[in-house]
């Protein structure tokens, strides 16, 4: 069986990267002022920067659960296991609207994962996955050693953050 990953825009996964590593993209519409864009990929950054720097009000949606029902339910149709790696749930709603959809499909073949982080961070997971896949791991494995394994990317960040906290601690501020 097959497994496809996805991230969502959060990710900052550029198009080249999608590509190289076959990852599929859950768009996260991009609200800038009147205008809406289906994610950050279908708008020029030059064109999205300006908008920024001129002060335009640019806000971020949630991916509708019809959006990964389409996802879910090709995959279900194909016999694919499917790993999604979304944004923190205590950032945005789309792990939950991911959950959502997964009821509504009803296919054991589905692994939603809280990547708990954004960027760079929610990517690294991303390519992970990759990396497991590419080791002909289950999508049920991939989505296991994501959310328990010792070796992930998130467990690296914990520690890294850890090792800075112990450093900040122990610096003499009186300098």
């Amino acid at each position: 069986m097959s497994v496809r990953i996805f991230t969502d825009s959060a990710s900052d996964i550029t198009l080249q990267e999608m590509e190289e590593k076959q990852i599929g993209l859950i768009a996260m519409p991009l609200l800038c002022g009147e205008k809406t864009y289906i994610d950050d990929k279908t708008i020029p950054m030059t064109t999205f920067w300006e908008m920024l720097l001129d002060g335009v009000n640019i806000k971020t949606s949630l991916p509708s659960p019809e959006c990964f029902v389409k996802i879910f339910e090709e995959a279900k149709n194909k016999k694919e296991e499917v790993v999604c790696i979304l944004i923190s749930s205590g950032f945005s709603g789309t792990y939950q609207g991911a959950m959502l959809a997964k009821s509504m499909v009803d296919y054991e073949g589905i692994y939603i994962i809280d990547s708990k982080c954004a960027a760079a961070a929610e990517k690294q997971i991303a390519f992970y996955a990759c990396k497991l896949r590419e080791k002909g791991m289950s999508g049920k494995e991939i989505a296991e050693e994501l959310e328990t394994g010792e070796s992930t990317p998130r467990r690296w960040i914990k520690g890294i953050l850890k090792e800075l906290s112990v450093l900040l601690w122990g610096l003499d501020t009186d300098d």
